[in-house]
């Protein structure tokens, strides 16, 4: 009898992938990405190079180790023109630093909208209430500050992953280990962080919890498989010169996929979710 609910509530998220049409969803997050990225990517490494001195090359790494080679030489070329930022102290740098952040907090708007869908029965009424103006204000203000989680668990990525350079080897079983177990407990974070504060009615924390390590474990055997699909799939071929970025847009869509999927289980997990 223990096994029937595990299956009833894979049984219900699936449902819910397919009735919310999760995988347009999951195409129009990754637009958004495209047009959040570089700002996204400014801003973590303004705030990274404070920590480490070499945050550039460690986000290239990091992305690389997520989407692969075609997705880390992309972030790279944005990484690298980023790095000449304009001074604060002038008016230019201060309104480029605002619209950086703006940008940046566009793709997390889209995950709150998409959340909002999976939990249909709830938000799309309350926003009504609360009128146009107040949501928009809303939402973007949740949305700065996720941005700035997101960027503290980069930068506590960052900062993991040099001590454990120091400690150990980058070679070896230990190695990919630890760091395979680093990324699992940063992302199931993000996740339940993103599961609890982005919808407009928030899951039970139980709930929550037990979907974020769902999806991070999900999230951490897709990206290989996904990362075998796009080194064999031709597409950086087809696009010609846009194709790392065309690779890193669908490792996108395909992650955002899975993110969507285990919104779907949080969803299952709560209660009369099944």
């Amino acid at each position: 009898m223990r096994a029937v609910r595990p299956l009833r509530v894979a049984h219900a998220a699936v449902t819910g992938f397919v009735a919310h049409d999760d995988l347009t969803l999951a195409a129009s997050i990754a637009y958004y990405t495209a047009l959040s990225l570089a700002p996204l990517l400014v801003l973590a490494l303004w705030l990274a190079a404070s920590v480490t001195p070499n945050a550039q090359a460690e986000i290239a790494v990091q992305v690389g180790a997520l989407a692969g080679e075609q997705a880390r030489a992309a972030v790279a070329t944005i990484l690298d023109n980023a790095s000449r930022r304009p001074s604060f102290g002038s008016a230019a740098g201060i309104a480029g630093a605002v619209l950086l952040v703006i940008s940046a907090s566009a793709v997390f708007s889209q995950l709150q909208t998409a959340l909002n869908v999976v939990w249909s029965d709830a938000g799309r009424e309350r926003v009504l209430r609360a009128g146009a103006l107040r949501a928009w204000l809303r939402r973007r203000l949740l949305s700065f500050g996720l941005l700035a989680a997101f960027v503290f668990l980069l930068i506590v990525s960052l900062t993991v992953s040099t001590v454990l350079a120091v400690l150990l080897p980058r070679t070896g079983a230990a190695w990919d280990v630890v760091n395979q177990l680093v990324a699992v407990v940063v992302f199931a974070a993000l996740f339940a962080g993103l599961f609890a504060y982005l919808p407009d009615r928030r899951p039970p924390w139980h709930a929550i919890h037990l979907g974020a390590v769902a999806t991070a474990l999900l999230f951490a055997a897709g990206k290989y498989a996904i990362g075998e699909y796009l080194a064999h799939s031709g597409i950086a071929g087809a696009y010609g010169p846009a194709g790392s970025l065309a690779l890193l847009l669908v490792w996108v869509y395909y992650s955002a996929a899975i993110f969507l999927f285990g919104a779907e289980l949080v969803r299952a997990l709560a209660p009369g979710g099944e």
